[in-house]
């Protein structure tokens, strides 16, 4: 059940309680607190959620993919903790789930009079046919100029989103339907990317290349379909750019890391393995190593999180439905 395994692989991850979202600000501190000439440790051992809820719209029952939209856009999302912006977020975030639901909140607002703590989302909208979206990511404005500082109070301009009826969506947020409301939808992949269901979506931008046809933006998916594919903005309904059929299970995790030259791909798949790829290299059986440079076979049962370090190329962690998390690395 494609819902079922969806909802057991995030429902650790995201900050949502009784279906609303919850806005984390400073983390509450309890435990020991050690002190010596050199140095301070305080032991985190909750977040109290604090401040008002943000309010999904009706049919948002459950939210698996958060994101914040950045004030700055820098060389790469990954290569930051915070999106790709170095100087903090916007207020305006994106939430993403169950129905195929898309919303869109101002957190900056003041919580609705009537409803007291609740914020209510500027714009939502049915974006997927299937049961639920796995990933949303924002993209910088069109042929912006990487490192000066956006309008934030302008909001948003462009969207993606991946979801289990296979496909990824390109949204333009400054322009919506009279009819519907819903947002212009600029492009969407076909039965060429993949074949079922998307599980997991990673944006890279790429300064060098926002004046080309891949208008800065590399997307690699992983899919139920066992495969993993790299496309970009303009071939998002061909074939594309790479694909790699090394796993023999379901790719539920898929994320760049932050080299600004030859990024690697982390993958955790059903078939119990995390591999790493070099999307240089032939990803296809026929290709020899099918791309994958590095493995990590005995960690998990079924690893379903693959995130690689903040600006590292060499360490990265996994983790699995049963709560196991494990360090990897990758010798260069």
């Amino acid at each position: 059940n494609n819902d079922n395994n969806k909802s057991s692989n995030t429902a650790s991850s995201n900050h949502v309680r009784n279906n609303h979202v919850g806005i984390q600000n400073e983390p509450q501190t309890a435990g020991t607190t050690s002190n010596n000439s050199n140095n301070t440790t305080r032991s985190i051992s909750t977040l109290i959620p604090s401040g008002p809820r943000l309010m999904p719209p009706s049919g948002l029952n459950a939210i698996y993919s958060l994101q914040f939209h950045p004030k700055r856009w820098e060389l790469s999302s990954s290569e930051t903790d915070d999106g790709g912006s170095h100087d903090g977020s916007s207020p305006w975030l994106v939430g993403a789930g169950k129905s195929g639901l898309i919303a869109l909140w101002d957190c900056s607002k003041k919580a609705n009079e009537a409803s007291e703590d609740y914020i209510e989302p500027v714009i939502s909208w049915k974006g997927h046919g299937g049961r639920w979206i796995a990933d949303a990511r924002f993209l910088p404005p069109p042929c912006s100029s990487f490192g000066e500082s956006s309008n934030a109070s302008s909001g948003p301009s462009r969207l993606l989103t991946a979801g289990n009826d296979g496909n990824i969506c390109h949204w333009d947020l400054t322009c919506t339907s009279l009819k519907t409301g819903a947002p212009k939808l600029v492009c969407q992949s076909t039965k060429k990317l993949h074949a079922s269901g998307i599980f997991s979506m990673d944006v890279r931008v790429v300064s060098d290349d926002i004046s080309n046809n891949n208008q800065g933006a590399f997307i690699v998916t992983g899919s139920k379909d066992k495969t993993l594919a790299i496309s970009t903005l303009d071939r998002l309904n061909d074939t594309p750019l790479w694909r790699c059929d090394f796993h023999r299970g379901k790719v539920g995790s898929v994320c760049f890391s932050s080299s600004k030259h030859n990024p690697l791909i982390a993958s955790a798949s059903d078939d119990g393995v995390v591999a790493i790829h070099d999307a240089r290299l032939d990803g296809r059986k026929g290709g020899g190593s099918n791309g994958v440079v590095a493995k990590l076979e005995d960690a998990h049962v079924k690893p379903h999180s693959a995130v690689w370090k903040a600006d590292s190329d060499s360490v990265f962690m996994t983790g699995e439905s049963l709560g196991i998390a494990s360090s990897g690395g990758v010798v260069s």
